[in-house]
């Protein structure tokens, strides 16, 4: 993030001054896809609007959304900067190609076994801890290896980790060399992705990323594609995990980096409209709610890495919480209890509007209501989505999609209709994943326009869905809309409370495993008294952004008491946060000492050992800016200014002057978006 508001980029191309006078901003997040227009000699939003996000083909909802804005506005462009959900998708649903990992562990500490992943080979090749080598890679070995899982695994890109490769990675550079030149495939170093210590984790990060590049090629040209339609031929960028942006050409050769850029982007464009540079920032969409802390205009990055899918990466993304509750989240009642869950589906209001109504379904579900008293799951709602001519339906399958063609049904009755017989028993979950029909089903979405508070869809539909959940639940409708709204409310003041409650060392207390914590916060919400009043008060503001926020932040900071803003264009804040935000290129060096006037350097190309710690500081420092500008040349801008700084382990010794244990050196370049830059690194 940057840490002022950007001004309008201005670059040299061949003698001429050239200027990003406008931008087009895009996020393709879990529900909706947002495009804004964005002036940057006034610092303003032209145009915008949203569609919902088609993940079965991202850039079908990316053109519904460039459609809704005027042809004159968007050719305006001179620069389109996208995030999107696409590479978390692909890694959480395990999309992508079959990777071959090759690895060069330490000495009698390794077995395949150790990383979860198959086809896997050990190969020649080791380091000391300090980036001595112990034994010399075995290029024969590397190029049989790589024929063989070619051959036998049908492997089609590889990922190599190595011991102690972030202080020297040599051996994984050659083994590179020699996989491309013998195969042609795509070969991903740890070292290239990570500086962190732990060579499996840098393996799991390796192979993520090899698997995943198709996915993100493909978007890319197809998101070209569908500009040249409209005759918009622009350069483009792609929002980081970090919140930062890089040039297509990096985005494809590191596409994991890319994973929860719509959360980094939805904070980039929460400062940008409202230009507090210390404040907390909720993001609550269709999906997810995401939380972070924004201080002195950045916001921390997470120490060791994103978690994505369940698997540990060592991917930079910003610190930030994440809980599976928006506008879409599913409302269920299940023996009597009313559930909110982390599973997004289609609100029955939206369906509705897009139907013409849904009185068939119901008309069936008020018929058959007595026998869903255990539970509402099979009054839920599966509408086709898009037939698609190359999957492999089964015959029960089959015999949905001519039910669907009619109109949508609820599960029940398509059990009723089909072999199934029973609810449970649909076979729908296979054409869900694949986008091909949609579940739709109550949500908070559904209950604002009971109230009227949202006005969008259809709110005879929702009123209808709401009627027949709160028979099941055993409550009249009104008391069913307040309870599971206030239910939301608490969850957005919780979530902020969790982001708050730290140690400083950006650890968070989990509420669910802390009893005493758990209470006390009971008590603050009123759930529980037992003669204890807690009050808890905000002194930052709170920036809200997300289409359906404005509906819950509010009775959210009364229950702590403190400031909070919902700026104007919060829907789209998102995009506004794509096409603001700069390219930021971060690099590490460490200088250890290893005693006996003996100093290494990690971090770099090669390892290097001087006896003088100034000699190392000064090499160190080179190379470091050398580095960091080829990267930002490469990520898409003009900017060279490399700023460094460093900071010093030292153990205190008594009557001495302590001793030096380690030198930090962090580069940072940023800079703006480059339009020469960014076309040279193009697809």
């Amino acid at each position: 993030m940057a840490d002022e508001k950007p001004g309008t980029p201005n670059f040299e191309r061949a003698g001429e001054r050239v200027s990003v006078s406008y931008g087009l901003g895009i996020d393709a997040g879990g529900t909706y896809t947002d495009v804004v227009v964005f002036d940057f000699l006034k610092h303003r939003i032209l145009g915008k609007s949203k569609s919902l996000t088609t993940p079965w083909d991202f850039t079908i909802g990316i053109k519904k959304a460039l459609s809704r804005i005027e042809m004159s506005l968007l050719k305006m462009a001179d620069l389109v900067c996208v995030s999107t959900t696409l590479a978390t998708n692909a890694i959480v649903e395990g999309k992508g190609r079959t990777v071959g990992l090759l690895v060069m562990p330490p000495y009698g500490f390794f077995e395949p076994s150790d990383i979860p992943h198959s086809p896997i080979r050990v190969i020649s090749g080791r380091l000391e801890i300090d980036g001595r080598v112990t034994e010399p890679v075995d290029v024969k070995q590397v190029r049989r290896f790589g024929r063989e899982l070619i051959s036998r695994s049908g492997v089609e890109a590889f990922a190599v980790s190595g011991f102690a490769s972030t202080i020297n990675p040599e051996h994984e550079i050659l083994v590179k060399q020699a996989l491309r030149e013998d195969t042609g495939l795509c070969v991903t170093c740890g070292h290239e992705l990570s500086e962190l210590l732990n060579f499996r984790t840098r393996a799991i990060t390796a192979i993520l990323n090899a698997r995943i590049v198709p996915q993100i090629e493909q978007f890319i040209r197809d998101l070209k594609n569908t500009l040249l339609d409209l005759n918009i031929s622009v350069p483009i960028a792609v929002v980081k995990g970090d919140g930062s942006v890089t040039s297509v050409g990096m985005a494809l050769e590191r596409p994991v980096e890319t994973i929860l850029s719509g959360p980094a982007a939805s904070v980039a464009g929460a400062t940008y409209l409202t230009g507090l540079k210390d404040a907390m920032v909720i993001d609550m969409g269709g999906t997810s709610t995401d939380t972070a802390a924004v201080k002195n205009g950045f916001v921390p990055r997470c120490g060791h890495g994103a978690v994505v899918g369940g698997k540990k990466t060592h991917v930079q993304a910003l610190d930030m919480r994440t809980i599976g509750l928006g506008g879409d989240s599913r409302i269920w009642v299940e023996s009597g209890r009313v559930n909110i869950g982390a599973m997004s589906v289609g609100p029955v209001s939206m369906l509705g509007h897009l139907s013409g109504g849904l009185e068939k379904p119901f008309e069936h579900l008020r018929r058959n209501i007595e026998t869903f008293r255990i539970s509402s799951e099979p009054m839920e709602i599966i509408a086709l989505n898009e037939e698609k001519e190359d999957f492999d339906y089964t015959p029960e399958e089959l015999r949905i999609l001519e039910i669907l063609k009619a109109g949508p049904r609820s599960i029940d009755e398509i059990a009723e209709r089909t072999e199934a017989k029973y609810w449970r028993l649909v076979p729908v979950g296979r054409m869900e994943k694949a986008c091909i029909v949609k579940r739709f089903a109550l949500t908070p979405t559904d209950l604002l326009h009971v109230k009227g508070q949202d006005t969008r869809w259809d709110q005879k539909a929702a009123e209808g869905m709401s009627e027949l959940v709160s028979f099941i639940a055993g409550v009249d409708r009104e008391t069913l809309t307040e309870q599971v709204l206030e239910r939301v409310t608490r969850s957005v003041a919780v979530e902020l409370l969790q982001k708050l409650l730290h140690d400083g060392s950006g650890r968070e207390y989990d509420l669910d495993s802390n009893g005493p914590l758990r209470s006390i916060v009971n008590n603050w919400l009123g759930i529980r008294r037992g003669g204890l009043k807690v009050d808890f008060s905000l002194d930052i503001p709170v920036i809200g952004v997300g289409a359906p926020i404005h509906h819950f932040l509010p009775a959210a900071i009364e229950l702590f008491g403190g400031e909070y803003m919902v700026p104007e264009n919060a829907d789209v804040a998102n995009a506004v946060g794509a096409i603001t935000s700069r390219v930021v290129i971060r690099k590490h060096a460490k200088i250890t000492s290893l005693g006996r006037n003996e100093y290494i350097i990690e971090g770099l190309a090669a390892r290097h050992a001087f006896d003088n710690l100034q000699e190392a500081h000064e090499c160190a420092v080179r190379e470091l800016r050398e580095i960091v500008r080829e990267m930002g040349t490469r990520a898409g801008t003009s900017e060279d200014r490399v700023d460094i700084s460093a900071a010093d382990t030292v153990i205190e010794v008594p009557d001495d002057e302590g001793l030096f244990l380690e030198r930090t050196l962090t580069a940072v370049l940023s800079g703006s978006p480059d339009i020469p830059r960014l076309e040279e690194e193009g697809l």
